[in-house]
Parts: structure tokens; C-alpha cells; sequence
């Protein structure tokens, strides 16, 4: 799934860590701020809420470990999760304009767009720390 034409990156790999944070910067909860990193060197960085809909938080709360059976994914409003703005420099946004289908259950395989391809004429990203996905998963059993 490689497109220069759409820029379209569905090389995730096996290597992604994805994690929640609440709005007191709590990980392992089951409603936040979706972070992910491309391994466990990286800094943690965000999701772009651009295009992101409920298969797109289904792949990630499956990918978070919630059993695909019984895993109820919603997007949330994003105020209460938002990074401080003296964060924003320092986090990437790795995500953007994800295409996940009912079928993924892994949110790094899904296409997407690279949030730095996605810049306007005047050569600002077309995502800001603003629009960064918050997700709520909910599982009759716990994640593994």
C-alpha cells in the first residue's frame, strides 16, 4: 500500500507502541490522548483527528490490546486531553488522515497519510497539536 500520488504509508511494521494518557498524564486508562511511537526509542508523539472515525479508534483499542470480539471504540472530543502548548514543539505527530476498515486490527497497518507530506502553500502542516485524537475503548474483558 505505497502511493506517492496520495502519499500513503501502510509500512507500520511491528515495532509501534501505541498508549493512552488521560488529562492527568496517566498511561494504561481506557479513555485519552492516543499516543504512538515507531519503537521504544522514539518519543512518543500523536494522532491527527483528520479523518480519524471509528474503525480508526477500533484498530487502535484492538491494537491497545482490547479483544476484537467484544471492543467498543468511540472518538472522543479532545479538550480535556490536549499536550500544554510548551509541549507541542517537542512531540511529533506521527499519524494523519488514517483509512482504517472493519477489517484492521492493527491502527500502525491501516494507510495513512505522513503529517509532514500534508503541508499547505505556505509550507504549514495541515495538523496542529488542536486536532490531536482522543478515544475511549470499552471491553466486556480486559485487555491482554
Amino acid at each position: 500500500c505505497t502511493s506517492s500520488a496520495v502519499s500513503l504509508d501502510c509500512s507500520g511494521g511491528g515495532d509501534w507502541e501505541l498508549r493512552l494518557v488521560d488529562e492527568e498524564g496517566d498511561f494504561n486508562v481506557a479513555t485519552g490522548r492516543l499516543e504512538v511511537r515507531p519503537n521504544a526509542t522514539a518519543p512518543w508523539g500523536t494522532v491527527c483527528d483528520d479523518a480519524f472515525g471509528s474503525y480508526d479508534a477500533r484498530a487502535a483499542c484492538i491494537s491497545l490490546g482490547h479483544a476484537p470480539a467484544d471492543v467498543t471504540a468511540t472518538v472522543i472530543g479532545n479538550s480535556l486531553y490536549r499536550l500544554a502548548s510548551s509541549q507541542w514543539a517537542a512531540t511529533p505527530i506521527y499519524m494523519d488522515d488514517l483509512a482504517c476498515t472493519a477489517a484492521d486490527e492493527y491502527l500502525p497497518f491501516c494507510p495513512r497519510t505522513l503529517p509532514h507530506q500534508q503541508q499547505n502553500a505556505n509550507n504549514n502542516n495541515q495538523c496542529g497539536h488542536a486536532e490531536d485524537v482522543a478515544i475511549w475503548c470499552v471491553t466486556s474483558t480486559a485487555p491482554t
